[in-house]
């Protein structure tokens, strides 16, 4: 039986930088929390996504962009390089899919025609 694990992360994007062969998209969830005075308020959290797949690149570099909602399906994967000649140690979502649910035009105005919402 073939075993697997999947992790995927839902958010706004921040930044969409090429490294080598991959993009890196940072990629901003909130969490409510209650914070000591017991009230509840959100925190951000930011996660990176690295995109191989060469199609896939082609897609967010033509139509993703900062402030984007999207989602990104993968598995995790880790991996380490030399900085100033120390081993830094990365955790990797890797992007087996990766859908742009709705740009930030889009949620502008629908703002805009529903300012009571």
């Amino acid at each position: 039986m073939r075993t697997f694990a999947k992790h995927f992360t839902q958010g706004y994007v921040g930044k969409i930088k090429e490294v080598g062969t991959t993009l890196k998209i940072s990629i901003s969830s909130s969490y409510r929390q209650r914070n000591q005075n017991g009230d509840y308020e959100d925190r951000t959290y930011w996660n990176t996504v690295t995109v191989f797949d060469e199609k896939r690149m082609k897609f967010i570099r033509a139509y993703v962009h900062e402030g984007d909602l999207v989602q990104a399906e993968g598995m995790i994967r880790e991996d380490s390089y030399e900085k100033d000649g120390e081993p830094v140690y990365t955790t990797l979502l890797v992007a087996q899919d990766f859908q742009l649910l709705s740009t930030k035009a889009q949620r502008d105005a629908w703002r805009a025609a529903n300012p009571q919402e």
